[in-house]
């Protein structure tokens, strides 16, 4: 992946989940990025996992 391709993932992502604590559902979310329902699930669980590693 380049550098460009990481920035952009990385600024979907924080996009993600800024829409995902003002309250919006997943598929709100989706519909708003123009993604699927999978990125952001696994977003998701993977913040999941870590807080739950390092708390």
């Amino acid at each position: 992946m380049t550098p460009q391709q990481e920035h952009d993932r990385d600024s979907r992502d924080l996009k993600i989940l800024r829409l995902l604590d003002e309250g919006l559902s997943q598929q709100q979310v989706a519909d708003a990025c123009g993604v699927t329902r999978g990125p952001i699930a696994k977003l998701v669980r993977d913040i999941r996992k870590d807080e739950a590693e390092n708390a």
